[in-house]
This record gives C-alpha cells, sequence and structure tokens, in this order.
C-alpha cells in the first residue's frame, strides 16, 4: 500500500533529477534557452492531461460511495 506508493515518488523524483538535465543536453546545442523552456512547458502541460486519466482504487471511498449511509 503506502510502500508503494513512497516508492514510485521516489522513483519519479528521481528520474526527474536525471532526465532534466539530459533534456537540457540534448536540445541546447539545436535550440537556445528559450527552447529548453518550451520543452520543459510541453512535458509539464503532457503530465497534466495525462493526469486526469489516472485511477487509483480507493476501497474505503468505493464502499463509501455505493451505500447511501453516512459514516
Amino acid at each position: 500500500g503506502g510502500e508503494a506508493a513512497i516508492s514510485v515518488y521516489n522513483l519519479s523524483a528521481g528520474l526527474s533529477n536525471f532526465l532534466a538535465p539530459a533534456i537540457a543536453v540534448v536540445l541546447l546545442p539545436w535550440f537556445s534557452t528559450l527552447g529548453v523552456v518550451i520543452a520543459y512547458t510541453v512535458l509539464y502541460l503532457l503530465a497534466f492531461v495525462l493526469c486526469a486519466f489516472i485511477r487509483v482504487t480507493q476501497p474505503g471511498l468505493e464502499n463509501a460511495n455505493s451505500s447511501n449511509t453516512v459514516r
């Protein structure tokens, strides 16, 4: 449960610390600093859109929503 969520969080934080400079190294020879900023902006917007498709089961909330009783 919670350990897996923390592991995924740590993995994503580590990957972003690795990939952000790598993206800059790849793009800077062909584009200016503005090109790198635009690339990061596009990636953030893509992540924003993808977040709408993330569905996580929450047993406590599913049980509460399936019945009309207040707990």
